[in-house]
């Protein structure tokens, strides 16, 4: 029975050791370092950290998508999110492009934006000088030429 038991430790142990081993790990999982030999890899540079061991990270050009893209420390910088179009308020949040613009992190209409073109670009109702958004800017006259807006007519 010792024989016996000693044989199932053993095998117990080989069955063990082999569920030890990893084939390969994903991409984004972070490797700790002090150098940038540790990281291993062609690009891969060592960051380090204040009261801690460094990371490993490959640099690349910094998007806005919360992470530190361009291994410096800090995610989405050069990103204005109060004012970027395509990042308003949060990453990936876009306005759109024709009636909106991202002020103070939130999209808003643009307002009446051309007018001496005879149509309602904001969609509130009123077009081209009839619109308060057109105050001194360039409108068509009625009797041709070009003018501006004061008040609700063409002068």
């Amino acid at each position: 029975m010792k024989s016996f038991s000693s044989l199932f430790c053993c095998l117990l142990l080989a069955v063990s050791a082999a569920g030890c081993w990893v084939s390969e790990l994903p991409e984004y999982v972070i490797f700790s370092c002090d150098t940038d030999d540790d990281c291993d890899a062609d690009g891969v540079v060592c960051i380090p950290r204040t009261g801690q061991r460094g990371f490993c990270c490959k640099p690349v050009a910094e998007m806005c998508n919360d992470i530190d893209d361009d291994c410096n420390g800090q995610t989405d910088e050069g990103f204005n999110l109060q004012t970027d179009n395509a990042h308003c308020g949060v990453c990936g949040n876009a306005c759109n492009a024709v009636t909106e613009t991202c002020v103070n992190g939130t999209c808003k209409s643009r307002g009446e934006l051309v007018c001496d073109n005879e149509l309602d670009d904001d969609t509130d109702g009123a077009k081209d000088c009839a619109d308060p958004d057109c105050v001194g800017k360039t409108c068509n006259k009625a009797g041709g030429g070009k003018g501006t807006c004061a008040g609700s007519t063409c002068k």
